[in-house]
């Protein structure tokens, strides 16, 4: 049977030539055609019948009868099988006829039947095989009914079938402890947060509360489904509770690991600054001053000078490194100033022609705030001294809103970026974006090799007076594009 229902070829000839000898009303049928046959026999060759008014051209019409029958019950292999022995009953007449125009009159009804035999079956045989098709169409459409539904039912995940206006249509059990029984019939924006009234539901990580008051952390996600009656949504939501909960440890594992390192920095500083650094500086003076007492030889002078002065550069050499762990200028003057420095130790220490500029920044901000923006503008220094091979460094600090915005850019070398978030990175990559996501920020880097690379850190503004616990929004960063460079007057231009 081909696509559209029409019976093929080969079958057809192989039903037509297969007649249904098994039914018990084919030979009903056949034996009818045997009577009519003897009729029409009698008509033609008996006197007596001819004065009643029954021509044998009469009884050649009621062979109708068995053939339209066969074909309407048995399909095409009836009406043929029945058409020939029709054929075949009133073939003797017509070949013992008087007179040729009686049997051109004859064989002429004879092939009309025939033909009509053909015909009719060939019109039910279609019918049949269409009939067919549609109760096959019918049961598969049925089965996959059955299919979608215990699918749908069965599945573990939250799942919503709405229209294109966003009406809920269907929801699964799961659906239903989610949001309740009265979910069907309401509009998304009421079962799901969203940023606009009217706007399509976020698809980012929500939390909800189901039917019970507990509370899950689930991600949608939607597919559009195409339907002759109209377009289709579907949500599922994934439930990402534990993995919620389990990102939540780690972030609070690592702020914890962060906040410890900073304390153990400011110790070690301490002690340097407190202790060491003011040995070693007492130590210079004592070799100083013994070096020029009365009566030393000039060797021992000698000697005593490079100490003294060797002790002196150990102690220039701690406080510098006291300063890299914890910059008294960051806790006593702010994050501007602090900046400054970086910028300015770059110059002495790479050659760099370094610039800083600072807009809209009034006051001081909280000290993690200033903290985490100082190490990344810290850490984004350092590899372009040591790796970039720049000739100009620009570091933005721009506050805007809400929000703190620090950019550093360079023209060095650049490098190769991760091609996925999950790829490995370098550990001071890695410690920027993790303390930028720690205070509810992003970071982004952007670069080309040869055209250097640009650095874009988003941190909340958070005062200094207000509460500086970390918040858990995300930041919305003015990205700085691959094509981003650094000008000859140390600006950052596009």
């Amino acid at each position: 049977m081909t696509p559209g229902g029409t019976p093929r070829r080969g079958g057809v000839l192989r039903r037509a030539v297969r007649p249904p000898v098994g039914s018990t009303r084919f030979w009903v049928v056949q034996t009818l055609a045997v009577v009519i046959g003897l009729i029409h026999a009698a008509a033609a060759g008996l006197g007596p019948l001819r004065p009643v008014g029954l021509p044998d051209s009469a009884t050649l019409v009621l062979f109708l009868l068995p053939v339209l029958y066969a074909a309407l019950n048995f399909g095409l292999a009836g009406s043929i099988a029945t058409a020939a022995w029709v054929t075949i009953l009133a073939l003797p007449v017509l070949v013992l006829s008087d007179g040729a125009g009686a049997r051109w009159v004859d064989g002429a009804q004879l092939a009309g039947l025939d033909l009509v035999s053909l015909v009719v079956g060939r019109s039910v045989e279609r019918e049949r095989a269409a009939r067919q098709a549609a109760e096959q169409a019918g049961a598969a459409h049925r089965a996959a009914e059955v299919r979608y539904r215990a699918l749908f039912r069965g599945h573990v995940a939250p799942t919503l079938v709405a229209d294109a206006d966003g009406r809920v249509l269907e929801a699964n059990p799961a659906a239903v402890q989610l949001f309740g029984h009265g979910a069907v019939g309401r509009q998304l924006n009421d079962l799901v947060p969203s940023p606009a009234r009217g706007a399509p539901p976020s698809l980012g990580v929500l939390t909800l509360h189901d039917a019970r008051g507990e509370q899950r952390t689930v991600r949608p996600v939607e597919v559009a489904v195409r339907a002759p009656a109209g377009g289709l949504r579907l949500l599922v939501f994934r439930d990402v509770t534990d993995e919620a909960r389990a990102r939540g440890r780690m972030a609070a594992y690592a702020a914890g690991v962060v906040r410890a390192q900073e304390e153990e920095r400011r110790a070690i500083a301490a002690e340097l600054q407190d202790e060491l650094l003011q040995v070693l500086v007492g130590l210079a003076r004592r070799l100083q001053a013994l070096a020029a007492f009365p009566g030393i030889p000039p060797p021992v002078v000698s000697t005593l000078s490079e100490a003294a002065h060797l002790a002196a550069t150990i102690g220039q050499g701690l406080g510098a490194t006291a300063a890299g762990l914890r910059p008294p200028v960051l806790d006593d003057l702010g994050l501007e100033p602090a900046l400054r420095g970086l910028v300015a130790g770059a110059e002495s220490a790479a050659g760099l022609a370094g610039r800083l500029q600072v807009i809209g920044l009034e006051g001081r901000l909280c000290a993690a705030v200033e903290l985490t923006a100082f190490r990344i503008a810290q850490e984004a220094i350092r590899n372009v001294e040591q790796h970039a091979r720049a000739r100009q460094l620009v570091v933005r600090l721009a506050c805007r809103g809400d929000h703190l915005h620090l950019i550093i850019g360079d023209d060095g070398a650049g490098f190769t970026l991760p091609l996925s978030e999950g790829a490995p990175a370098g550990l001071g990559l890695l410690g920027m974006r993790e303390r930028a996501h720690g205070l509810g920020g992003s970071l982004q880097v952007r670069c080309r090799p040869a055209r250097g690379t640009v650095v874009t850190a988003s941190l909340p503004a958070t005062p200094a007076r207000a509460d500086c616990a970390p918040v858990r929004t995300a930041a919305a960063a003015p990205t700085v594009g691959e094509t981003d460079s650094v000008g000859r007057d140390g600006t950052t231009v596009r």
